[in-house]
């Protein structure tokens, strides 16, 4: 396995290491670890609010896990860092607002939940990145960011290394 086990989130934690063996962790099922370490909005089913009991998951989790630091495994120049603009287009501008408006009267501002704020943000994350996960429905929306990408890389000589 590579990469952060943590990459999604516990549940993303879970689903990884029950891959690995359903001993690692010790839940017989998603539900069974569910609650012992999720807490879940009351308003939004299905969206996970806080994780409890971490400090017991890193210790069952410890003897599966090893951690690589890029100086110990590759040998690259100091990083540069180049900053590139684009407009999004008209689709995108609407889901934006969409999404924001959505989001911004769903508020209920007497009990502010901190949890709305990543809402918002990954909405309009995942829209400005050329996808929105609406209500488990993935809209998918031209973007000019993976052109960006794509021309940036060509312009790369071949024997260069590159890290995205």
């Amino acid at each position: 396995m590579t990469g952060t086990p943590i990459s999604q989130g516990i549940v993303d934690l879970y689903s990884q290491m029950r891959f690995l063996s359903p001993k690692i962790l010790g839940y017989i099922s998603f539900y069974s670890f569910a609650h012992n370490h999720l807490e879940y909005s009351e308003k939004y089913p299905g969206l996970i609010v806080r994780s409890h009991n971490e400090e017991y998951i890193a210790e069952k989790i410890k003897p599966y896990t090893y951690q690589v630091t890029k100086k110990e495994c590759l040998d690259l120049p100091k990083k540069i860092y180049k900053t590139y603009y684009f407009k999004m287009e008209q689709n995108q501008w609407e889901l934006y607002e969409i999404a924001k408006n959505e989001i911004l009267l769903d508020i209920d501002y007497d009990k502010f939940e901190s949890y709305t704020i990543f809402r918002l943000f990954t909405a309009l994350q995942q829209i400005t990145s050329g996808f929105w996960n609406r209500f488990n429905e993935i809209i998918q929306v031209y973007h000019k960011r993976l052109e960006m990408l794509i021309d940036i890389i060509s312009s790369i000589p071949d024997d260069e290394k590159i890290i995205i």
